[in-house]
C-alpha cells in the first residue's frame, strides 16, 4: 500500500513539473503575462494536495484536480496558439 501511494505522489508531482515547464516555454515565447485562473487554481490544488497527500484521499483528489486544470490550461493555450497562426 505504501509503495502505491508513493508512486502516485511521485507521478503526480512529475506531471506537475513537466506541465509547468511546458507553460514556462509557451510564456517565454510571448513575453511576460499574468498568471491565468487555471494556472493559479492548479498550482494551489497541487500544493494543497501534496500537503494532505499522505493522510487522506482528499489530498489525492486535490492533486488530481490540479493536474487536470494544468492540462486544460495547456489545451486552451495550444488551441489559441493554433488559431492565431491561421490568421
Amino acid at each position: 500500500m505504501e509503495d502505491s501511494v508513493s508512486l502516485y505522489l511521485l507521478t503526480s508531482f512529475l506531471t506537475f513539473v513537466v506541465v509547468l515547464i511546458l507553460i514556462f516555454l509557451i510564456k517565454r515565447e510571448k513575453g511576460v503575462k499574468k498568471i491565468s485562473f487555471l494556472e493559479g487554481a492548479s498550482f494551489i490544488l497541487v500544493i494543497t494536495g501534496i500537503a494532505y497527500g499522505s493522510t487522506s484521499a482528499f489530498g489525492y483528489t486535490l492533486v488530481c484536480g490540479g493536474v487536470i486544470f494544468m492540462m486544460a490550461d495547456l489545451f486552451v493555450r495550444f488551441k489559441d496558439k493554433k488559431l492565431k497562426k491561421r490568421k
